[in-house]
């Protein structure tokens, strides 16, 4: 279920946190079942035929979720369509999930953000920003987006509220109307920005290559395949940690000053070591002094018989 309506999908691994039946199952978690394919695999093919006399054609991330306005391939006339896809892919290091949100600026899919789905991705980011939107605007949510037992599913009279602001939802983007109406809040941003939603760490962008169309009469068929694979990979790699300050300080102070990390912290002991020394005999004296003052003195008082 998107926000199209249904869809079928192929070769996902997050399209069943949106089938309606299994909304209510707890037990649904991620599992990578797509299909990988590498240069020796150029020959394959994915074809659909006949499927109905109009549709339209989403190429997307395996671990991504569509959503209105994404660019599609609309085939709605008889004949043999075929069309490419280029692979655009980002990975990222193992180092990078160590490094703080605000420094990478982007999330990996284990790294939720919401209770409505187990993993991250920067669409369903959107779509969470847009489900808080419309409980804003019109105070229920459309029957399409996955509901919290908090969150009630609009009714046909509340879908006209969701209609009136169409425009405004789908850009993510408040009128100033809009928000004086409401007042000021967080629920309605002002801009997509104003979602917070980071890209993705690692991913797989898909564009549409080259397109070959030969007219059949009563034939629908659809053949997508791979166009060119990634001759480059792009990395996401910490190029300059924490260590490697630390080892070029101490050059840098070497070539500055003549000399070296290890002798500025054995100078800085040295200084330390005189007052910690006398501090310590200081408290050593006040707690023999108490120690003396606890002990009971003998009585020197004679008795007179």
């Amino acid at each position: 279920m998107t926000e199209m309506g249904m869809c079928h999908i192929i070769n996902s691994n997050v399209a069943v946190f949106d089938d309606p039946t299994k909304w209510s199952d707890s037990t649904v978690a991620y599992a990578k079942k797509n299909i990988e394919l590498s240069l020796h695999d150029i020959d394959y093919f994915v074809q659909i035929v006949n499927y109905a006399e109009a549709y339209k054609v989403y190429t997307l991330s395996p671990d991504e979720v569509i959503l209105s306005g994404a660019a599609s391939l609309t085939f709605d006339t008889e004949g043999f369509l075929s069309f490419g896809v280029q692979i655009t892919s980002t990975r990222a290091s193992e180092d990078l999930k160590y490094i703080p949100l605000h420094l990478r600026k982007c999330r990996f899919f284990n790294e939720k953000t919401s209770r409505r789905y187990p993993i991250y991705s920067y669409n369903r980011c959107l779509l969470e920003c847009r489900i808080n939107m419309i409980l804003k605007l019109c105070g229920c949510i459309p029957h399409f987006y996955k509901p919290l037992d908090d969150e009630r599913i609009c009714s046909l009279a509340d879908l006209e509220c969701v209609f009136e602001y169409k425009r405004e939802i789908l850009k993510l983007s408040a009128s100033n109307e809009t928000i004086e109406r409401f007042g000021d809040t967080n629920d309605i941003p002002k801009s997509f920005r104003d979602c917070g939603c980071l890209g993705n760490c690692e991913d797989d962008v898909f564009k549409n290559d080259r397109e070959t169309f030969l007219p059949q009469e009563t034939m629908n068929r659809l053949r997508v395949s791979v166009s060119a694979f990634p001759k480059v990979r792009v990395k996401r790699e910490v190029i300059f940690s924490f260590y490697d300050f630390f080892l070029r300080s101490g050059g840098v102070v070497n070539l500055c000053i003549g000399t070296s990390v290890i002798s500025i912290m054995e100078l800085l002991l040295t200084a330390l070591r005189i007052p910690i020394y006398e501090i310590m005999q200081i408290v050593k004296g006040i707690w023999r002094r108490y120690r003396k003052s606890q002990i009971p003195r003998p009585s020197y008082n004679k008795k007179v018989i």
